[in-house]
């Protein structure tokens, strides 16, 4: 069963003392000490890893909410691709974090003193997939994050930033993953956008879509043993949206990100990129996987279009 973050109606009183608690929080916050806890959720914000493709341990491959990108009042699903040298159920356990601490550390959320502790609570769940709602007590927090981070982006050292608010407040979803059978567990944390009260209408991001996975036009329904065999990963150009970058003016199709991973065999390429300014971009959709041992080879296809929208597929290739 999804979790969700609202159990009861003492989430709208515990939402405006989390915003109550911001508010006095800037007010009376050093500078300095403001710029280190946003500059500490800065160096923290991605969900993009470059770990080896083979599988062998206990690994988070994607984590995807179906809205990317939320206003007050709207709501998302997150799911998780979470694999291991077995296939089995992984618990579960999600955190939504106003900040987060270093990757060294586990990413462990950080709230501004004063938040209520039962806010806490309620921002926690277990489960295959986690809902967030993002309430409109939940603005004022988002705006004064926003608003400081334009104020205090002149104070910074160099080569350190703010999180932007140019696509809405970056807020993490943080999501541990358990093997209840070895008892080893991983973290990993989800992007999501949620806009301040001063937002544009701009159209909301989508996930992209892979429209299918599977080998290469002239390959058999079996592969064999020390064999390359090629493989594609079609993803759906229409799902890629249009959108104004920093320092432009007109509206650019996405780019995606192409990561590949294998259980049982090795693979050419770790990642490839789709992008339009090179030639034969479609390029990017394919790959070779070389199977170590007969039985099953699966090959996972986790595409991401860095604007915080995910998709991935699955195959399972019998290995002769």
């Amino acid at each position: 069963m999804p979790s969700k973050v609202n159990r009861g109606h003492s989430s709208s009183q515990a939402l405006q003392g989390m915003a109550d608690a911001t508010r006095s929080l800037v007010k009376r916050m050093p500078a300095a000490l403001v710029v280190g806890t946003l500059a500490m959720s800065a160096i923290a914000c991605t969900e993009d890893f470059t770990p080896e493709s083979e599988i062998n341990y206990l690994r988070i491959l994607g984590v995807q909410a179906d809205r990317p990108r939320l206003a007050a009042n709207e709501s998302t699903f997150i799911d998780a691709l979470v694999v291991s040298t077995e296939d089995r159920d992984f618990e579960l356990s999600w955190e939504f974090c106003a900040f987060t601490g270093s990757a060294s550390d586990g990413y462990p959320c950080v709230f501004p003193e004063g938040t209520p502790p039962e806010l806490i609570d309620l921002l926690k769940g277990e489960g295959s997939r986690f809902f967030f709602l993002y309430p409109g007590e939940l603005v004022p927090f988002v705006d004064a994050i926003c608003e400081q981070s334009v104020i205090l982006a002149e104070q910074l050292p160099e080569g350190i930033g703010l999180p932007s608010c140019s696509q809405g407040y970056p807020a993490r979803i943080r999501l541990t993953a358990t093997d209840p059978v070895s008892g080893e567990s991983q973290v990993a944390v989800k992007t999501l956008y949620l806009l301040p009260s001063a937002a544009t209408d701009e159209e909301p991001n989508r996930n992209p879509r892979i429209s299918s996975f599977g080998p290469g036009p002239e390959e058999a329904e079996t592969a064999k043993v020390g064999e390359a065999y090629e493989l594609r990963c079609e993803l759906d150009l229409d799902s890629l949206d249009y959108f104004v970058r920093q320092s432009e003016t007109e509206a650019s199709q996405e780019e995606a990100l192409l990561s590949w991973y294998v259980r049982n065999g090795s693979l050419d390429e770790e990642k490839t990129f789709y992008t339009t300014v090179v030639d034969e971009p479609e390029k990017a959709f394919e790959n070779k996987v070389t199977p170590k041992e007969a039985g099953t080879t699966t090959v996972w296809c986790v595409i991401r279009d860095g604007r915080g929208g995910s998709a991935w597929r699955q195959l399972d290739i019998t290995v002769e």
